[in-house]
């Protein structure tokens, strides 16, 4: 049975006394998951000594204190050991200052382990450092299943990229037709008039091989965009510009917007800035609302416009980016599908597999981004896009 605490003792007033406070402290120290290191101050070479590890340090490298103490961190270095977060941690350590860091560690069997961790001066009543102290973490596994995620998210993508090209064919095909029948056109007519008693002039001959070349570079420019669309590949991140990307989509759905006889136009604030992340996931987005936008459109009779509206915006935290809004006159979303139109095969098309705005999402996240839904009154939804204009 526990006795009581004595009315009269500094502890029942929740006061603790020292050695019971060190006592709580080091419970604490020694019960928790990650890593706890802590090693003098010396900077002089070698460098600082270990002086403590708790257990949970001892479980993610497999170093015992009795094994350790008195050795300096780079034992836990090797190979893969990122030479460059050293020597930040250097010069964390000469300027006193707390920092992050990450890169591979070394258990004692050799294993590598990529580590995260933080170090902070322990200083003295006077403001001198006497000791270091960093908390580590293992998140070896953590990386894995983000990269086997990150790996599922771009199949996921591509097989996305594939399925709106599978219902774009008939109109990419008309697109590529036109300048395949234009070059056709062109050459036949200058074999004609060639066979004619009067021949073509230099000049004439000129002029016909300049449209032919013109065709050709239209056909061969649907074609790269297509291919570029649907390959396999790793992101390729970098600055581009959003006004082009939804310039580019619009162009390449642009038969199917004439032949559902919708008007969609491009509006772009000069001021625009470079947005930062991969042009090709970034056009499948717009793609993707886009397609929802037209289907929405032509289940609205007397609807027949659809707004892209590009220009600089403050994001979470009043980060500079840019935005895109997709603004349609259509049917709008329902007050009871608004919840779950982000939800996986979710959709209330008769042919829908409900992926699109998931993957539209899971893309934007990915991009550090934001994508919102919202009604455009009287009819319609607005659908905006944030997008940073450099890496965060």
């Amino acid at each position: 049975m526990t006795t009581p605490p004595d009315p009269a003792s500094p502890s029942a007033h929740g006061l603790v006394d020292a050695a019971h406070e060190l006592g709580l402290i080091r419970l604490v120290v020694e019960q928790m998951s990650d890593g706890v290191v802590i090693t003098d101050a010396q900077l002089a070479a070698p460098g600082p000594r270990i002086v403590y590890i708790n257990p949970a340090f001892t479980r993610i490298t497999g170093w015992e204190a009795r094994d350790i103490i008195g050795k300096t961190p780079r034992i836990l270095q090797g190979p893969k050991t990122d030479r460059r977060v050293i020597e930040h941690l250097r010069q964390a350590v000469r300027e006193s200052r707390a920092s992050d860091f990450e890169t591979y560690n070394y258990r004692r069997n050799g294993e590598p382990y990529l580590n995260q961790w933080r170090i902070a001066p322990l200083k003295d009543a006077q403001g001198a450092v006497t000791h270091w102290v960093s908390i580590q973490r293992d998140v070896t596994e953590r990386r894995r299943q983000e990269e086997l995620a990150h790996v599922r998210e771009n199949e996921l993508a591509h097989a996305g990229r594939l399925s709106a090209m599978g219902e774009l064919a008939s109109g990419l095909a008309h697109e590529l037709n036109q300048p395949l029948a234009a070059i056709a056109n062109f050459s036949h007519g200058a074999v004609r008039r060639m066979d004619a008693p009067v021949g073509l002039s230099q000049a004439q001959v000129r002029q016909t091989l300049t449209k032919v070349a013109d065709q050709a570079e239209r056909a061969g420019e649907i074609i790269r965009r297509i291919r570029r669309f649907v390959v396999s590949r790793e992101p390729q991140h970098g600055e581009f510009s959003l006004t082009e990307s939804a310039q580019g989509v619009l162009e390449m759905i642009g038969y199917e917007l004439r032949a559902r006889s919708i008007d969609a136009v491009v509006t772009a604030d000069p001021q625009t800035p470079a947005v930062f992340g991969d042009a090709v996931q970034i056009e499948q987005v717009i793609l993707n609302l886009l397609t929802n936008a037209m289907d929405a459109v032509v289940d609205r009779p007397g609807a027949g416009r659809i707004d892209l509206r590009v220009g600089p915006a403050e994001g979470p935290s009043r980060a500079r980016g840019a935005r895109v809004e997709v603004v349609d006159d259509g049917a709008g979303i329902p007050d009871d599908v608004r919840d779950h139109v982000f939800e996986p095969f979710f959709t209330t098309k008769p042919n829908g597999v409900g992926v699109g705005l998931v993957i539209s999402q899971s893309i934007v996240i990915a991009h550090r981004g934001r994508l919102d839904t919202a009604p455009n009154p009287p009819h319609g939804t607005r659908v905006s896009v944030w997008l940073p204009c450099r890496a965060v």
